[in-house]
């Protein structure tokens, strides 16, 4: 079994030589891996991983051509991080942009 960190570092590399269905795949598994409260906001360091590991899932579907399947993502990440982290919090930022 991979290791969260291990899955998202993957991934990254994955996006970044544009093998963006992998990446996907990675990101996913990374997400499931996470603990339940990162889908609730009460843990600022795992939320703050969820909402990076999102954008990052939303950011490799939009340049693998998934328009529809990336922007439910975005807006999620960028509801998410304004209410659990707050409007200046460098990951609502990152989703903001």
């Amino acid at each position: 079994s991979i290791s969260l960190s291990n899955a998202l570092e993957m991934a990254r590399e994955f996006a970044d030589q544009g093998h963006y269905a992998e990446a996907e795949a990675l990101y996913r598994h990374g997400l499931r891996s996470l603990p339940t409260a990162a889908h609730g906001g009460v843990d600022e360091r795992v939320t703050d991983m969820a909402c990076d590991a999102t954008n990052n899932l939303a950011m490799a579907m939009l340049e693998g051509g998934d328009l529809g399947g990336a922007l439910p993502l975005l807006r999620r990440t960028l509801e998410v991080s304004r209410g659990s982290l707050g409007d200046r919090h460098p990951s609502t930022l990152t989703s903001v942009n």
